[in-house]
């Protein structure tokens, strides 16, 4: 906002026999007013102001031409005589982070397909480059989405290891063993293969909507895996088929199932993923690929794992 700057020079204030009191005194009295008294309605009290008649249309050059009296000598001066008045631009209010005062500068994104951290990614150079001339007191700082981001980020990160713990529990106690839950939870860090080759594959960044992708996904095999484990045990105790076999015929009997489960929902999620979404294109991407590099982490890495944690020789019927 424009403000007048009134900068009073002290050694004419000195010769003109006027102080700072003064000047500060005759521009309350013409510009705000002083208090004189109070004056009383039945129950209302109404304060008595003296304020000068243009006080609210005051213009510069009238600013300039008022006359500041001196107590001492009895005598006015022209406010020229004694300050230089100009006008500047200052922010309306000042904001404060840290104690520490803050400008912001916000713009928004008139590219469709962009996301705001490839921006970030692409304005950093420059603002470093930039920092340089400005000096150690002054610094910068991105907000926005991606603040909230990283925020959402930290405070996923902070709660995925109980989490953790609360699936592995929920797994120990289905299963009453800790084989079979430790053949899911040895599998689930090949899905981050699937999520990883898509994003490369679509060029989109790991952010929080692909967190929330990743999380999803890791969820959905983990429940493909449960199937596909329960019908082994179904093959060894209902069936009385050797561990060998009943791996082999699990998985057989599973691959329908979980096929479609999947391909059902990479075909939901493909119109997402095309659509070119800045926000939820990186989900779709991410349980896309996810979900199709997850048919070979169910139907074969978890067999695999499961024969190796149990030592089942495929060639022998026996454990």
């Amino acid at each position: 906002t424009k403000k007048i700057k009134i900068d009073i020079k002290q050694n004419r204030l000195e010769k003109a026999s006027l102080t700072n009191r003064d000047v500060a005194l005759t521009l309350q009295t013409i510009l705000d007013g002083i208090p004189l008294t109070n004056y009383r309605n039945n129950e209302d009290n109404i304060p008595v102001v003296l304020r000068g008649e243009a006080a609210r249309n005051i213009s510069l050059d009238q600013l300039k031409t008022i006359q500041v009296y001196s107590q001492m000598t009895g005598k006015t001066v022209p406010l020229k005589q004694i300050a230089d008045l100009k006008v500047v631009w200052e922010p309306s209010v000042i904001i404060r982070r840290n104690s520490i005062n803050l400008m912001t500068v916000k713009a928004n994104i008139s590219q469709p397909n962009l996301t705001a951290k490839e921006v970030v990614n692409q304005l950093k150079p420059w603002l470093e480059k930039q920092a340089q001339d400005w000096g150690a007191d002054v610094n910068y700082e991105f907000g926005g989405e991606v603040e909230e981001s990283q925020e959402s980020n930290k405070a996923i990160k902070e709660q995925l290891p109980l989490a953790a713990l609360i699936i592995l529990l929920m797994l120990v106690i289905q299963f009453n063993c800790y084989k079979k839950p430790l053949t899911i939870i040895l599998v689930l860090p090949l899905a981050i293969v699937g999520v990883v080759i898509g994003l490369l594959v679509t060029e989109m960044n790991f952010g929080f909507m692909e967190t929330l992708g990743l999380i999803s996904l890791v969820g959905i095999i983990v429940n493909n895996s449960i199937v596909l484990i329960e019908q082994i045990e179904i093959e060894l105790d209902e069936l009385q088929q050797p561990p060998a076999q009943a791996v082999l015929e699990a998985a057989k009997q599973r691959l329908r199932p979980i096929f479609l489960t999947s391909a059902t929902t990479i075909c939901g999620l493909l119109p997402l993923w095309l659509s070119g979404d800045p926000l939820f294109g990186g989900m779709a991407v991410t349980l896309i690929f996810g979900l199709a590099f997850g048919l070979l982490i169910t139907l074969v890495a978890v067999p695999v794992m499961y024969t190796i944690v149990h030592n089942i020789k495929l060639n022998n019927t026996d454990k």
